[in-house]
């Protein structure tokens, strides 16, 4: 359930209902002007990303190698699409999309990363991502996160998010193909979990922030709050969310 915000943006409907998450943004966007998808999988040389396990799997049956995934097949994966040309269709689509599409729905002027990060977390591998906020690494608390995952998402499949700073009751969030995600990555903890979905998550993500001499505005202004302030330490990870990683849910 979603709740309404405009023809194209919602609020997101979170578990918890009050916390840092619930004020998330979820957009629409044309699918059929933005085919990222089919994009990465001819770049990929699979049918379908939600289905690239079976690929790689037979693939590697195939050659007489091994029965399983391990994570480090997500990470060969993933550099094939780090290793994208800048000239390429997938960029150009890129730009054009954060520049009309997204700019134009938020009705703001942003600055944007000029590469996303890509993701892939096929079906019957571990986590890809440990709990961590994202500020730790950029050490950026003005910027908002433009999560696209490239498939339906929920569940093992997902990112996993706490509801608000520093609760550590994470959950996935669960939206369709053709939807993105706005939300503070920076501050909120958050990771994936054991992937046994049935369904491979290829997605993108990136940050987004004000182009203007005042850069929590933009922030304030698409999640309604203003940049909380964290400690310099990340919350302490229990062992039952360390096993989380791991093991299926």
């Amino acid at each position: 359930m979603k709740q309404q915000w405009g023809e194209t943006r919602f609020r997101l409907a979170w578990p918890e209902a009050e916390g840092a998450m619930s004020q998330a943004l979820l957009m629409r966007y044309d699918r059929n002007r933005f085919p990222f998808d089919d994009i990465l999988a001819e770049i990929l040389q699979v049918p379908s990303l939600a289905e690239m396990h079976e690929v790689i799997l037979n693939l590697q049956r195939g050659l007489g190698r091994r029965n399983e995934l391990l994570s480090d097949d997500n990470y060969l994966l993933r550099e094939r699409l780090n290793k994208i040309p800048d000239d390429a269709p997938f960029y150009e689509q890129y730009r054009l999309f954060v520049e009309q599409e997204l700019a134009m729905t938020l009705g703001e002027r942003i600055a944007y990363t000029a590469h996303p990060t890509f993701r892939v977390h096929m079906h019957g591998t571990p986590s890809v991502s440990t709990w961590h906020r994202d500020i730790d690494v950029t050490g950026r608390r003005d910027q908002v996160t433009v999560w696209i995952p490239l498939v339906d998402v929920g569940g093992s499949n997902s990112v996993w998010v706490e509801s608000h700073y520093e609760r550590g009751d994470y959950a996935p969030i669960s939206i369709r193909h053709g939807e993105l995600l706005l939300f503070d990555s920076g501050g909120l903890m958050h990771g994936s979990v054991y992937n046994n979905s049935g369904v491979t998550r290829v997605s993108l993500d990136f940050r987004i922030s004000s182009d203007q001499s005042d850069t929590s505005w933009l922030f304030n202004q698409i999640l309604g709050l203003q940049p909380k302030l964290l400690s310099p330490e990340p919350p302490k990870v229990t062992s039952k969310q360390l096993a989380m990683l791991a093991a299926p849910q």
